[in-house]
């Protein structure tokens, strides 16, 4: 039980890993609108930290369970990002705050 955990999980990150890689090798223009399966495979969870400001989680190595997740939040939130930045949302005039991180 213990081996096909770690197999399906290894499998799981390859996959994903190789998603990754597939997408970015066939770009030969930027991203400008993002289908379910590639933000899947980029963005593990999303934190919503207030209504302005969120953490966009992209999973590393490890697969955390929902309850793990949760409990690592605000560890999650507290690590350096890999990129910050915002986005307008022209038709609400609001303004939301973005980071990064790789958990």
């Amino acid at each position: 039980r213990k081996l096909e955990g770690e197999y399906l999980t290894n499998y799981d990150t390859r996959s994903r890993l190789a998603k990754i890689e597939t997408t970015l090798n066939n770009l030969l223009e930027p991203i400008q609108e993002v289908d379910s399966d590639t933000l899947r495979s980029f963005i593990y969870k999303i934190i919503s930290v207030t209504p302005e400001n969120i953490v966009f989680c992209v999973a590393g190595t490890k697969n955390y369970t929902d309850k793990e997740f949760s409990e690592n939040r605000h560890t999650f939130e507290a690590l350096k990002p890999l990129a910050t930045g915002t986005y307008h949302n022209e038709k609400y005039d609001k303004i939301m705050n973005y980071k990064v991180v790789i958990i």
